[in-house]
């Protein structure tokens, strides 16, 4: 049943569950012309949708759109998963079309989200929004959001890359089942206080060693082992779906780790010169990294050493799900 929230000015609006099999082409139709707006992506086109969403880690529940009259003019789409550590929910998108905003929509759609997940047990909501995206940024801080860190989107060339000089003992292999329990032992133990991160077991990782798209996206699962022991691992694409969206020849790293008693022994340099070739001899032409502001400040010159360089910041804010709604402010989505 549609309902229209009491924030929304405008009484033809209404804020309604996403439902399946009817709202597809029209959740695309907000996403596309709202993210080609600047002009560095490209429209997602149905076929690739429908790729994502048929995904087993897709989430889609929690999605709702605003509607007027007959037509879709806003989406949000937050990722929460009750097992999830700290019970905290990702914001993935929140658009409204250009011609209907500043009229309470964004609001009225965050405000649908939050009751919704509050009722799914998530705690907190966290949102990125660029640092350069001065409308976002004041939307969500006049909505009870609180600066919790920074997100950071590196880049780095493919044309020349460093020989990673292996150490006597050390290997660098593409991981299989076999390594599996050692692998869950490895992320374990490198990932713990990492945001978003939660302990997984060998059968985990051998699931998502058997996805159904590993293949189309040349996923990269290497392991590093010293004396014949796992010491580290990298996950990563080298075929990453963004590439059909941002027009970007790049592959993406998602995930470097090495045990402590390891580390400043140039294991995840080679690791990652490892990953990188891979993504060089698939035919991209960079690879993208995305880290933790305070990650990045661990790692101090790591990334840098082997030709990364920030191409972006995202503020990530955070809002307790616990305190009363939102307070109104001016609407920017």
């Amino acid at each position: 049943m549609k309902t229209t929230s009491p924030t929304v000015p405008d009484s033809q609006v209404a804020i309604r569950p996403f439902v399946e099999g009817q709202d597809e082409d029209a959740w695309l139709a907000v996403t596309n012309a709202v993210i080609t707006e600047d002009g560095t992506r490209q429209p997602i086109t149905r076929d690739q949708y429908d790729r994502e969403t048929r995904n087993p880690g897709f989430i889609g529940q929690g999605r709702f759109v605003a509607e007027r009259g007959s037509q879709v003019v806003g989406l949000i789409h937050p990722l929460f998963s009750a097992d999830w550590p700290g019970k905290a929910a990702n914001l993935s998108s929140l658009m409204v079309h250009r011609e209907f905003r500043r009229a309470g929509i964004g609001t009225a759609l965050l405000e649908r989200s939050i009751q919704d997940l509050r009722d799914r047990g998530a705690a907190t909501i966290n949102a990125a929004v660029g640092s350069e995206n001065v409308a976002a940024v004041r939307f969500a801080e006049s909505r009870d959001f609180l600066l919790s860190g920074t997100m950071n989107l590196l880049r780095c060339s493919l044309e020349r890359l460093p020989d990673p000089n292996l150490r006597p003992g050390l290997s660098i292999r593409e991981a299989s089942n076999a390594d599996a329990e050692a692998l869950a032992r490895v992320v374990n133990d490198t990932q713990q206080g990492v945001p978003g991160h939660s302990d997984v077991t060998g059968e985990d990782i051998r699931e998502w060693f058997n996805l159904p798209g590993n293949a189309e996206f040349r996923v990269l699962r290497l392991i590093a082992e010293l004396d014949g022991k796992a010491v580290g691992y990298l996950a990563g694409m080298a075929n990453p779906p963004e590439i059909r969206t941002t027009g970007r020849n790049s592959g993406r790293i998602n995930e470097v780790g090495v045990y402590e008693q390891h580390r400043r022994q140039a294991i995840g340099r080679a690791l990652l010169l490892h990953g990188l070739r891979a993504c060089r001899d698939s035919g991209r032409k960079e690879v993208e990294v995305f880290m933790d502001g305070k990650l990045l400040e661990r790692a101090h010159r790591f990334p840098e050493s082997v030709g990364f360089s920030v191409a972006r910041r995202w503020l990530v804010y955070e809002r307790s799900l616990r305190d009363s709604p939102g307070r109104p402010g001016t609407e920017h989505a």
